[in-house]
Formats: structure tokens, sequence, C-alpha cells
């Protein structure tokens, strides 16, 4: 199974090994994508300009692998393929630095609200966040206005880093000490 995918994958320059051996190659049209290998192909959807991995007779890929037509593939690695060229990925700048302290405020002002103390939670994430709100006494509907605040904003850092979101948050969970600090 992937640990993670590259920084830099994209569908044009990365290809998809899978435990079995096969080559899994994403091919864009102008419509939709492909997944294509001796197996066959199968459209999936386009969606903002990236793949969206649903189609019929077909699962979602993620780190494990993926499903088709009732046919379990896992994922061994993505592999760099012909069309591959070094694109340096940015280190993150001020203004992602910027979204991540507003995404943080307003992660604090939340928790304020709540009368929650982010030092006591074990760990900053879903769980514990919806967990410690509920103890609290706020509302479903608190919760929910408070969880759609913070994935607007989550959304923002995201778009800003132009990383995936695991690895959008792991580079903010680690920041994100010292911007609670900071406030």
């Amino acid at each position: 199974m992937i640990q993670s995918m590259p920084r830099d994958f994209n569908p044009t320059g990365y290809d998809l090994k899978t435990t079995d051996g096969a080559i899994w190659k994403i091919v864009e049209f102008e419509d939709h994508f492909e997944l294509q290998s001796e197996a066959g192909n199968f459209e999936l959807m386009k969606l903002d300009g990236r793949f969206t991995v649903f189609a019929p007779g077909y699962r979602n890929i993620n780190l494990h692998g993926f499903e088709v037509n009732g046919t379990s593939y896992e994922l061994e690695e993505a592999v760099q393929n012909e069309n591959w060229v070094y694109v340096p990925v940015p280190e993150p700048g001020e203004a992602l630095y910027e979204k991540e302290r507003l995404f943080a405020q307003k992660l604090l002002q939340l928790a304020t609200t709540f009368g929650i103390d982010l030092t006591a939670l074990p760990d900053i994430n879903i769980g514990t966040m919806l967990q410690a709100a509920q103890q609290a006494g706020a509302t479903e509907t608190e919760i929910a206005n408070a969880s759609a605040i913070l994935l607007a904003l989550a959304k923002d850092v995201e778009a800003e880093s132009g990383m995936v979101w695991a690895d959008t948050w792991a580079g903010l969970k680690s920041r994100l000490p010292g911007y609670l600090q900071e406030v």
C-alpha cells in the first residue's frame, strides 16, 4: 500500500502501479478522464480540472487501492511515466501562513465560544473537536455551523497550499500550536 502520494503527483506525469504489477494510466480527455490498463478502460468524471474517481462499476481511488467491476486492486506505488517533468514544489509562503492563521483564529474563537480548552485535547482533529463540543453542550446546529465555517477556511488553506488535504493538514497541524500562541 502507498503510504503517501508524491507531492507533485498529477495524472499526466504519474501512473499507478498495483501489487499485481499492472500499470494504470490516468488519461485526460476534454470532458472526462479514463483509467486505462490491460484490464480495460474505465471512464472517470472530471470536476474542477481534476479527476473525480466515482463512476459506474468503479470505486474511489485512495492510498489503499480501488475496485473496478468487483475486482480489487491494491496500489503499490505512484510511478513516474514518460511524461513526467520536474516541477519544483514551492515552499509555503506568507499567503499560506496568513490563511492558516485565519483558520487558527477561527478555531480558537469557536473553541472559546463552546468553552473548549484546545490545550486539554489529546489531539486536534475532527473527532476530538466534535466530542469536546458535544460534551460542552453545543447543539447540533451550532456544531454544523462551526463545521461549515472551518471547512470553508480549510478549503481556502488547501487551495493556497497546492497540495492534497492530508499533506495540507499535516503542515497546518505542525504550525497550529504556534498560531494559537500568537492569538
